[in-house]
């Protein structure tokens, strides 16, 4: 890095302010290092505004407003290239966990990531427009929550298992004893079929666990607390959780796990298979 004194004067001819330019082969700018530093904190406060500039005052010296924006544009346009190559990776990707979470400002974080890529999407709303921009012409299987969007997706689909156990402690946390007890059950079961990704059970261990599942969600399904309506939503769910243990490579945890055999598993036939 050269530093260069770049003198300006009062021309008394013109009587306009001429200053001297940058020698021939430099260009101005910042250390190198400076550039993702204030593209880091323009990221995390959404804008080129107040807040970088009050930090380069503070730590570095001053920066103005503009300045700031220049070298978020420069470390946006040169970072393109791997947005995109990211992007590509996902879409080629045969199961993907998609999510979607509110931003500190204006705008809605999209999440598509696998075993071997994250990709980000920022985009100003949450609805299935965004959606169809996030996975453009994939197709493959998707590990979501309970979003509506998701619930409509035409591929196979896999119910994220985390979400289901996370509501079922809450329930066994419940103070009525009832409702605690089917958050115990439930949750006793969901973890139960995570396992299953890595030791698959026999023809018999998959006929108790499924007949229990299902005399829980009858047992609570008519109840009007909390209870019911979660035994409801496994209801509803039940083709999707346990999706990854009939189709190659949708583990709960990851690991590519071995396909049943569609003979005995009960929803063989309303499950789509790859």
């Amino acid at each position: 890095i050269h530093h260069f004194h770049l003198h300006e004067d009062l021309c008394p001819n013109c009587g306009r302010i001429h200053k001297a330019g940058v020698p021939k082969g430099h260009h101005t700018g910042y250390a190198p290092r400076f550039y993702p530093l204030i593209a880091v904190i323009c990221g995390i406060q959404g804008t080129a505004g107040r807040q970088p500039r009050l930090f380069a005052r503070r730590s570095l010296g001053s920066i103005s407003a503009s300045a700031a924006q220049n070298i978020v544009d420069r470390i946006s346009e040169s970072i393109v290239p791997h947005y995109e190559c990211f992007c590509d990776k996902a879409w080629e990707a045969k199961v993907n966990n998609i999510d979607e979470t509110s931003l500190k400002l204006d705008g809605i974080l999209w999440v598509m990531a696998n075993i071997s890529v994250v990709f980000l999407m920022v985009h100003s709303n949450s609805t299935k427009e965004a959606f169809k921009e996030l996975v453009g012409p994939w197709m493959g299987i998707l590990v979501s929550d309970n979003y509506g969007v998701y619930q409509k997706w035409v591929g196979g689909r896999q119910k994220c298992l985390v979400h289901l156990i996370r509501a079922a402690q809450g329930l066994a946390e419940h103070t009525k004893a009832e409702i605690a007890r089917c958050g115990r059950w439930a949750k006793a079961k969901l973890q139960r079929l995570i396992k299953m990704a890595n030791a698959l059970p026999s023809k018999v261990e998959w006929q108790a666990f499924y007949t229990r599942l299902r005399h829980l969600i009858v047992i609570y399904q008519d109840r009007k607390d909390k209870a019911g309506t979660y035994v409801r939503s496994l209801s509803n769910e039940i083709e999707s959780l346990w999706f990854y243990l009939d189709a190659h490579g949708c583990g709960a945890d990851q690991q590519f796990c071995r396909v049943h055999d569609p003979v005995w598993c009960p929803l063989a036939q309303t499950i789509p298979r790859y």
